[in-house]
């Protein structure tokens, strides 16, 4: 597996299938819905993904104006959480951590897709990887 970016920044919220991979299954969610800390930010699909051994849920959020604002993916399977992380630093480098005794939080900032990568960890079995675009220096706006 060499990386596991789902998609490019920047798809419409109409479910364009372009560059995405043979074994994603894309639908609308029954009731879309707004995150809770940008309400500018809207989940309008749902889909499955997989990447070598490990299976998500995944979830496209999109900006009212700004296409795909971010993907995240929920891990199936919580055992595999560390085998994920491990996976995620052999492809993108060493993270920025921060930890407490429930949660983990590792970082990576990936140059070459232009995308951010934020891993979260809850507890021993439960973790998700949320991409979304990197924001270059000077650029107005943000997540």
């Amino acid at each position: 597996m060499g990386g596991l970016a789902v998609y490019q920044m920047g798809h419409d919220a109409k479910g364009s299938r372009q560059n995405a991979p043979d074994d994603a299954s894309i639908t609308k969610p029954k009731k879309p819905e707004r995150l809770k800390g940008d309400r500018r930010l809207q989940h309008l699909l749902d889909g499955k993904y997989s990447a070598g051994q490990f299976k998500f849920k995944a979830a496209f959020v999109f900006g009212r104006n700004s296409g795909l604002a971010l993907v995240r993916l929920k891990l199936l399977s919580g055992q595999d959480c560390p085998s994920l992380t491990g996976k995620l630093s052999n492809t993108y480098g060493p993270p920025k951590s921060s930890r407490t005794p429930v949660t983990s939080i590792d970082k990576w900032w990936d140059s070459a897709n232009q995308n951010v990568v934020i891993f979260l960890q809850i507890g021993d079995d439960y973790c998700i990887i949320d991409y979304s675009p990197q924001k270059q220096p000077g650029a107005s706006g943000g997540l």
